[in-house]
């Protein structure tokens, strides 16, 4: 079942545009920090040792590189699919 999802949801779900940040480490890592703490900044910048305002402005990177808002839930279902067929691939 995992691998049928897989296969659909990696040509029709993820929207081109996200590739780009997918193949990007820093802010791939923190979109999964992110939605692995129920999108709490202070909670993602503290496991990534870096400051709120950082996870800040990757998030405004990923909005800007991609036009999904993590904060619209529409735009956050394909970034979070995104992220999850990206883990199961690696």
């Amino acid at each position: 079942m995992i691998n049928n999802a897989q296969q659909s949801t990696s040509t029709k779900l993820i929207p081109m545009r996200l590739k780009d940040i997918l193949q990007n480490p820093e802010l791939f890592k923190t979109l999964r920090v992110f939605f692995q703490n129920n999108e709490s900044v202070k909670n993602t910048s503290r496991i990534l040792y870096t400051h709120p305002n950082t996870i800040r402005y990757r998030l405004k990177e990923i909005m800007l590189k991609t036009g999904l808002d993590y904060r619209k839930t529409d735009d956050k279902f394909y970034l979070y699919v995104a992220v999850i067929t990206k883990m199961l691939n690696q």
